[in-house]
């Protein structure tokens, strides 16, 4: 008796067709998203690079700048009062207020900043197309 049945081990032309061109699909479309994703990393680094390059000048400008006016102050204040100490307690007071003042505002700044926010994006349209919603 003959086996008109196929060979379980071989796959219809049809299917082994569609295997591939899925395999082909899923391997650009990965690529695409991790090339979308470099690049968003590429400007994440280079937008960290400049903040920290400007945090650090501003930072080394405004303490020799601070330091200068709180001596010439100091000074100042020796010549006409006789107690440099206080004024000296005063303005580190107003200098410690003033620099957790503006680490709150910079923190709540950071905060609101998304990284990756086109790859989070285009993921969210994949997902949503991979799900047939759309």
């Amino acid at each position: 008796m003959a086996n008109d049945a196929p060979d379980s081990k071989e796959m219809p032309p049809e299917l082994s067709e569609l295997l591939r061109q899925l395999g082909s699909l899923s391997i650009s479309f990965v690529g695409e998203r991790l090339a979308l994703a470099e690049a968003e990393w590429r400007l994440e680094v280079k937008r960290l690079r400049r903040l920290v390059w400007a945090v650090g000048l501003g930072l080394a400008a405004a303490f020799t700048g601070l330091q200068l006016f709180t001596v010439g102050l100091a000074l100042q204040v020796a010549e006409t009062t006789g107690h440099p100490w206080v004024i000296l307690m005063v303005i580190g007071s107003v200098y410690i207020a003033a620099g957790a003042g503006l680490v709150w505002l910079r923190s709540r700044d950071l905060d609101r900043h998304e990284p990756f926010a086109h790859t989070r994006a285009e993921l969210d349209k994949d997902r949503e197309w991979i799900a047939g919603r759309r």
